[in-house]
């Protein structure tokens, strides 16, 4: 249903930041059950049949794709969003696989810390659109979008650490787009080294050569 277009984008980011995991099928405080508030038939099939992991694989190579071809395409197509979504189900399936091998929680002495996946795909989602943009305020937008200022430490070091990660390896999408496409954009601005070294071609062409060497020496 997400693939045919059936699904919105924001319905689709509900499924992925929802806190109960998709793996149990419960309607308690754990599972996300067959309530309204999931899709689970979008995920898991109508008869409940289809693994979500492979589900959620589909998706992520299917919109990642499709995303480098809607970029590509000569007509106005925005980017965010799909960078966002494919971010959240990277995120959820983290998480879900977590949730998968720590059922009871991480258990660390006498404390038990429950695996929420939602958490895994909101920081997914930040990380990967910071990652590809190269902008930090997309923590900013996650924490607007979820309300939830409880994530702003693993939001954050995930946005930070991605940007630092992608800014080292290869521009930005935006900036990628632009050479690709040969378009039009302002330069880099100069270090400062050009701008001495431009400095000392303008006073050559102003003074003479011997007054110059004269002015440098005593200087």
């Amino acid at each position: 249903m997400y693939l045919g277009g059936e699904q919105a984008f924001s319905h689709t980011l509900h499924d992925f930041f929802i806190s109960c995991s998709w793996l149990e099928n419960t309607n308690n405080s754990d599972g996300c059950g067959s309530a309204e508030k999931f899709g689970r038939a979008n995920w898991a099939g109508p008869d409940n049949n289809i693994n979500i992991f492979y589900s959620l694989a589909a998706f992520q190579v299917a919109y990642f794709f499709l995303s480098i071809i809607a970029s590509t395409l000569p007509v106005p197509a925005g980017i965010f969003m799909p960078v966002f979504v494919i971010g959240a189900a990277f995120g959820r399936t983290v998480g879900e696989l977590l949730r998968l091998n720590y059922p009871n929680g991480v258990i660390e002495g006498i404390l038990t810390t429950r695996v929420h996946p939602g958490i895994y795909a909101v920081a997914g989602a930040a990380a990967f659109c910071g990652a590809v943009t190269h902008t930090v305020s997309v923590a900013v937008i996650v924490f607007e979008l979820t309300g939830q200022l409880v994530l702003l430490i693993p939001v954050m070091i995930a946005v930070l650490v991605a940007n630092a990660v992608c800014s080292y390896l290869q521009p930005s999408i935006y900036d990628s787009i632009i050479k690709i496409k040969h378009l039009p954009y302002l330069p880099d601005i100069s270090h400062s080294s050009s701008i001495v070294i431009f400095g000392k071609g303008f006073f050559r062409e102003l003074f003479p050569k011997e007054e110059y060497i004269h002015q440098e020496s005593i200087n």
